[in-house]
């Protein structure tokens, strides 16, 4: 890390960021993995449990399920009430507990069924994380080694994603880097959530589409089965991201050989779309979209009040965005899950850093990003913010609430940039060097992931 802010400040002409970043990730990722109590990102024992039933060939899991696990887990899976049930908190203790759990090996199992709150996710948003488990058993490490394979699988998918996002991207790099190194994000792509798979093609997905439309590239088959494979994969893992696929409309008729063809592919591309959501919503219905049971909770009346008060329900979801907006904007940047949150002023700080570098951040090419796009964009990130609301708002919320309950400020972490995108304005005379702006967002990204660690580090390590 030394070498990196050595290197930062005093070669500033022959910076990559995409290096820096890989580098960055992987430091600050790893150290997350394995200093992240186990089951101490939000919902993990749920998305292990089912990572694991995918790594024992088990793609659709349902409810009594037996699979091999290693005998004497009971109390592994005690640990997801970190609040009532806390792993360690000092040093000594997480001795002892690591030691404990280094004991249960694959040599002697059983055929056992745990409960998940993910059963109704698709396979998609593990296929990583399971790999990891795969590759660690095959190697015969014990379990608890497993565990931590799977979590660090599911960052190196991250790594490699948004490598490629901010290599690719003609105009906003210096913002994407800051983004995707937020503390809440890095700590999230070194745990088992699903929606780290989400998070990452969402970025690369986007700086692909933006840099067809800047270089007005002809849409290649390449270029075409990666933007629907990442359409679809988002979609599948979460189905309140489907207002993705909208983002095809960006492209102009530049990409594209003829005006006929264009349509025929925008066209397939929407219905495709459709299917998907239509497929994965089935599967979900199959296995139970809501798996909590809430009092109160009736999803056939909030409909019914959805469609005949649409302005109450557009005044709920705006009173849930105002009287959240700290534990929202804090969740998808500064927050640790159950560990804890770095701060208000940590989050003030994060969030002025952020429109600064979306001001500064100026490029030639951004010129090409018409008012039209801008709006494509803001419409996805509308869309995808109002169906997450109205999902939570039918299955998780009782009737006549007057806010919605559940919706989390990790829902907004792939809209964060292209949010910010929007203000992505064209280099002039009195912009700022983008060596001077390479060294702002470098140097920030390393403090701010710094003052993360040590956070964690004081809780649990001293």
């Amino acid at each position: 890390l030394s070498g990196v802010v050595g290197y930062t400040v005093f070669n500033k002409e022959k910076i990559k960021l995409e290096v820096v970043f890989l580098i960055l990730i992987l430091c600050f990722g790893l150290l997350n993995s394995i200093m992240t109590p186990i089951f101490y990102s939000w919902d993990e024992a749920e998305h292990f449990i089912r990572a694991y039933n995918l790594a024992n060939n088990n793609l659709v899991m349902q409810d009594g399920d037996k699979i091999a696990y290693p005998s004497h887990l009971k109390e592994f899976f005690d640990k997801k009430l970190q609040i009532e049930n806390p792993n360690y908190r000092t040093f000594e203790e997480y001795s002892v507990v690591t030691q404990k759990n280094l004991s249960v090996n694959y040599a002697d199992t059983e055929m056992a069924y745990y409960p998940s709150t993910a059963i109704s996710y698709t396979f998609i948003p593990y296929l990583f994380s399971s790999l990891g488990i795969v590759i660690s058993k095959i190697m015969n490490f014990p379990f608890l080694i497993s565990f931590y394979f799977g979590r660090a699988f599911n960052l190196l998918m991250y790594a490699a994603l948004v490598y490629f996002a901010i290599k690719i991207i003609p105009c906003g790099k210096k913002l994407l880097f800051l983004c995707a190194l937020l503390p809440t994000i890095v700590f999230q792509a070194a745990s088992y959530s699903a929606d780290v798979v989400i998070n990452g093609l969402c970025f690369f997905v986007f700086a692909l589409i933006i840099k067809l439309s800047v270089e007005k590239k002809t849409l290649g088959i390449i270029d075409l089965v990666m933007m629907c494979s990442c359409f679809v994969l988002i979609t599948a893992s979460k189905l309140a991201y489907v207002p993705i696929f909208l983002l095809v409309m960006i492209l102009k008729h530049d990409n594209f050989t003829t005006r006929k063809k264009e349509w025929i592919i925008k066209i397939s591309i929407f219905l495709l779309g459709c299917l998907t959501f239509v497929g994965a919503f089935i599967y979900g219905q199959k296995f139970g979209l809501s798996q909590w049971n809430i009092p109160g909770v009736n999803a056939k009346e909030q409909i019914i009040s959805i469609i005949y008060n649409p302005i109450n329900y557009a005044a709920v979801i705006l009173r849930t965005i105002m009287t959240q907006k700290e534990y929202l904007l804090g969740g998808a940047s500064v927050s640790l899950a159950y560990i804890g949150y770095l701060g208000r002023d940590a989050l003030l700080i994060v969030f002025f850093m952020l429109f600064l570098i979306s001001g500064i951040d100026t490029d030639n090419s951004t010129s090409i990003i018409k008012i039209r796009d801008r709006g494509i964009i803001f419409m996805v990130c509308l869309l995808t913010v109002g169906l997450s609301m109205t999902a939570l708002y039918i299955t998780f919320t009782p009737v006549k609430n007057t806010t919605v309950l559940g919706f989390q400020g990790r829902y907004l972490i792939p809209l964060i940039f292209p949010f910010l995108f929007l203000f992505q304005r064209k280099a002039n005379s009195t912009s700022v060097k983008s060596e001077i702006v390479n060294t702002i967002v470098i140097l920030f990204s390393v403090c701010i992931l710094f003052i993360s660690i040590v956070y964690v580090f004081n809780l649990y390590y001293v």
